[in-house]
């Protein structure tokens, strides 16, 4: 099964939007691409995974394995939220990759301090 390009945006923070674009341009530039099986978000990066259903040749396999390769080590620099330089940021509830004011802005979001109930308080009278 194929994944489109608007399935994929759909999928993704808009900072990797120019970045999909590019994958699915990959597709109109190489004869031997017949698709985009995948496109996903793993620890952080871009997962991209072309159909390789038609290919015969080792040279084109190579070529679509070093595409794929590549555009992860992109993603993995460029910030999920706007698309400026990030940084993989591990202390989240889920591996992403941020600069520091999507950093700053997520985990202030995740770890915004809420105060502990006491167990069987009762409500107090001024």
């Amino acid at each position: 099964m194929q994944t489109t390009k608007d399935q994929a945006i759909n999928k993704l923070e808009s900072g990797w939007h120019n970045l999909v674009e590019k994958v699915f341009e990959i597709e109109k530039q190489l004869p031997f691409c017949s698709g985009i099986a995948e496109v996903s978000r793993t620890n952080g990066m871009l997962m991209i995974r072309f159909v390789r259903a038609d290919i015969l040749n080792g040279y084109q396999r190579f070529i679509l394995d070093a595409l794929e390769y590549k555009f992860e080590r992109i993603s993995a620099k460029l910030c999920e939220g706007c698309g400026k330089h990030g940084v993989r940021r591990k202390d989240l509830p889920e591996i992403q990759t941020l600069c520091t004011t999507c950093y700053a802005l997520k985990y202030s979001e995740v770890h915004t301090f809420v105060p502990p109930k006491v167990a069987n308080q009762e409500p107090q009278i001024d």
